[in-house]
């Protein structure tokens, strides 16, 4: 739609009109000397005639000076006759084409800059997740518009000078230390030693052997909590091993009046002697051939060797006779017998 303006001379069309108006004729001054009496003074209420009149005038000139303003304006704007309100136009249209042009041009960059909207996140281990759009420019610019900062702990696998050109996904990873100590183990080693004191051909444990302890330091990497590397730094001996020692029972031969005996096994026993006769726990009568033992130490019926006293039976048993512990039987007329008290003997015993 053209609108044509013509500007038209109102305000001049308004004065001539009104030029034709001829002010009202003043009375001539009568030649008779009359004088014209003085107006009677009316006090405060002539003053407000006055004023009212007066604000009156005022009002009357403000509208009629509006009136020929729109009157004027209507005529520039309506009026298609006059070559300088077609120019007038042409310039408004001008302007107006302008305005379109810079719409169209603001229109055009913003569908640009929409286009160039780049959707990233940064995606945090035990932190919230960071959601923005952004034009082209490096992840390490963005980061700093966002005000995104970094501890030592955090790491990122995309690099800062990296230029954002799509739709991006960054994950910053958490790298964690943290010093790990584990025990191990020390397997205990067993020594054997042949011995006389037990049985032939019978082990018995005389040291039981202990686990030593080997403390390992590690330093751990972690990478969002899950441990990716483990470094050995420190190694030690927290507990030393202890050996176990088995006896083992191998017996040997003993020399007795000049005949070789072989023996299972000796050891020291405390030794008293006992009298009176009668029968034996084994049923046989007592004598100088028995002595009374424990039979968890000596069993019962074995032939033993006492140094110093000869070979004897263990056919007896007595309440008091416990662990290496030997009671030998003497005739109380025997001189032995007598102020024997306690001794500590060597036994063996016999094949």
């Amino acid at each position: 739609m053209v609108i044509i303006l013509k500007k038209n001379n109102a305000m001049s069309e308004l004065k001539s009109r009104y030029s034709d108006v001829s002010p009202k004729p003043q009375a001539p001054a009568r030649s008779t000397g009359y004088k014209r009496p003085p107006k009677k003074s009316y006090g405060y209420k002539s003053a407000l005639r006055r004023s009212a009149g007066l604000i009156r005038n005022i009002s009357i000139a403000v509208a009629v000076l509006f009136i020929c303003t729109i009157a004027v304006t209507a005529a520039i704007i309506l009026s298609p006759s006059d070559e300088s309100g077609a120019i007038q136009a042409d310039f408004m249209l001008g302007q107006l084409s302008d305005l379109e042009g810079k719409a169209e041009k603001t229109a055009l960059t913003n569908a640009s800059e929409a286009s160039d909207k780049y959707k990233v996140s940064f995606t945090f281990y035990k932190k919230d997740s960071v959601m923005c759009s952004t034009s082209e420019r490096t992840v390490g610019e963005l980061i700093s518009l966002l005000g995104i900062e970094l501890d030592e702990n955090e790491l990122m696998k995309t690099d800062l000078d990296a230029v954002i050109k799509e739709d991006t996904e960054i994950n910053v990873d958490n790298v964690s230390y943290d010093t790990v100590t584990e025990d191990y183990e020390i397997d205990y080693e067993i020594e054997y030693v042949d011995v006389e004191s037990i049985p032939k051909g019978t082990k018995v444990v005389h040291q039981e052997g202990i686990e030593g302890v080997r403390t390992v330091v590690y330093t751990v990497t972690y990478l969002n909590g899950v441990e990716i590397e483990r470094e050995k730094t420190d190694e030690y001996v927290s507990r030393e091993p202890v050996t176990m020692i088995v006896y083992n029972g191998v017996g040997g031969m003993v020399n007795i009046g000049g005949t070789y005996y072989s023996y299972s096994s000796k050891f020291e026993c405390k030794s008293t002697v006992y009298s009176g006769g009668g029968g034996t726990a084994s049923g046989i009568p007592a004598s100088e051939e028995v002595i009374a033992v424990d039979p968890s130490v000596i069993p019962l019926g074995s032939r033993v060797y006492i140094e110093g006293v000869g070979i004897r039976i263990a056919a007896d048993t007595g309440g008091a006779i416990k662990g290496n512990f030997i009671d030998i039987y003497y005739d109380s007329d025997n001189p032995a017998y007598y102020g024997y008290g306690i001794r500590y003997v060597t036994v063996y015993i016999l094949d």
